[in-house]
């Protein structure tokens, strides 16, 4: 077997056997990781200057130093009380990490190994960190990151390192070690399995595929905000399941508990059986007329927009999770290589039918807020007070407000206030200044619901 690993050149292997093909359980990533670290001692360093080198650069990543940082000594230790790895560098600093192929953290194991390591070791600088060489979605590695927080708000927040982060930096040197081109050899036909989606035709995108696929979507595609939710994983079934993502969850105007939102279904290898759904969450059994009905908006809308190939389902299931609409992932990806830009754009706009269909409707014009005399600076602090009270970005800066606004909803659910002592100026200049502030204001945010906002004229 021949390796070459170099920062210029691509780790090489000859199609022979790897141990890591075989070595597949997270022990055994325990073990290399334990390995890799014990090489950034100073003792090490003539043995193997690239792998002592690499050591180092990931040790410096890890604790999330700069190169200034100078590893000297470093202490390995193997599951002391159930952690995967833990590390004490330079007598001063200790790493804890947690270390997954293709499972997730659960039962806060980080936080518990987290509780032990402080009151051992109360001296030393703890960093916590989460490896991954699976693939995960980034709302779980957020929840991840935001639980442990929650659980140590003393403790410098936790490092998530991706296999693309580690694999960068055992290629950073050369080193002819077989045992550290063995894993880079591994991660990297795991990034290649992960990436194909964008070399290989939508039939035959594998599992990994189909999450490149999805992860390329929370990088550099669709940007959500977090009521919408965006996720994606495994959904098992009798038939073996398929690789889903969901996303654009919005409540649907008369029932606060169900959500319309979008779902992909992504079958391995099988394009006829892959679909994009239209779906609405926490249906009852007996509101088949809801789904009836919520079917046809999305297919009006769908049409309207020139998008044909959205249908009602073959049949309805019976679930919670309803399938209102779908296209078949034929029509909707095409043939061949896959156009990444098109289908985002394609995504967007199927957001967008889910927003428009959810939008709620409040009315604000003059009367309501008793305003006296009404000019920009007033606006801008009624935009504030919103802002105060619900979810909405801020447009102008309020300046030489003389007055409170009591903004609050009436019986009817309009949003009313009382804006006093502004400048008096005649009723043109009034129009002209609300227009003038409100002219790209349309919807808010209110505990997770969307309002558009429709100026009435004045009296």
């Amino acid at each position: 077997m021949t390796y070459l690993c170099s920062a210029n050149l691509k780790c090489i292997s000859m199609n022979t056997p790897n141990l890591f093909d075989y070595a597949t359980s997270e022990l055994s990533q325990d073990a290399f990781l334990l390995w890799l670290l014990k090489w950034g001692d100073n003792s090490f360093a003539d043995a193997d200057k690239g792998l002592n080198a690499i050591s180092k650069k990931v040790i410096r990543c890890m604790l999330e130093a700069d190169e200034k940082f100078e590893v000297k000594t470093v202490e390995v230790y193997k599951q002391m009380e159930k952690i995967d790895v833990f590390a004490i560098v330079n007598n001063t600093h200790a790493i804890i990490i947690e270390d997954k192929t293709n499972t997730s953290e659960h039962s806060k194991q980080i936080a518990r190994y987290t509780d032990y390591i402080k009151s051992t070791y109360p001296n030393l600088v703890l960093k916590c960190v989460y490896y991954k060489s699976g693939n995960e979605c980034v709302q779980s590695l957020r929840n991840t990151a935001n639980k442990f927080h929650e659980a140590h708000p003393d403790v410098a927040a936790l490092k998530i390192l991706s296999r693309r982060e580690l694999l960068d930096l055992l290629k950073s040197e050369e080193s002819s070690n077989i045992i550290l081109n063995s894993y880079i050899d591994k991660l990297q036909r795991l990034e290649d399995s992960t990436n194909s989606y964008l070399s290989l035709p939508v039939d035959k995108w594998s599992w990994r595929a189909w999450q490149g696929f999805y992860m390329a979507l929370e990088e550099t595609g669709l940007t959500f905000n977090k009521e919408e939710n965006f996720g994606w994983g495994a959904v098992p079934q009798k038939d073996g399941g398929f690789q889903g993502c969901w996303f654009s969850f919005l409540p649907l105007p008369e029932l606060d508990q169900s959500r319309l939102y979008i779902q992909i279904e992504g079958y391995p290898n099988d394009i006829e059986n892959t679909k994009v759904c239209f779906k609405i969450s926490n249906i009852a059994a007996n509101q088949g007329s809801v789904r009836q009905e919520w079917s046809r908006k999305v297919i009006s809308l769908a049409h309207e927009r020139g998008y044909d190939g959205i249908k009602k389902p073959t049949r309805f299931g019976k679930g919670k999770y309803m399938t209102v609409a779908c296209i078949s992932g034929k029509e909707f990806f095409g043939e061949g290589i896959i156009d990444f830009q098109k289908i985002t754009d394609l995504l967007y706009d199927y957001r967008y039918i889910v927003k428009t269909l959810t939008r709620r409707t409040i009315r604000i014009y003059e009367k309501p807020f008793m305003v006296k005399s009404l000019s920009k600076e007033a606006v801008c602090y009624f935009l504030i007070e919103f802002k105060r009270k619900g979810r909405l970005n801020g447009f102008y800066k309020a300046q030489h407000i003389i007055a409170d606004a009591n903004v609050h909803q009436d019986e009817n659910g309009y949003w009313i206030g009382s804006i006093e002592g502004t400048w008096d100026i005649d009723k043109a200049e009034r129009v002209w200044e609300w227009e003038y502030a409100m002219r790209d204001f349309h919807s808010i945010y209110i505990d997770g619901q969307q309002y558009e906002i429709v100026f009435l004229d004045f009296e």
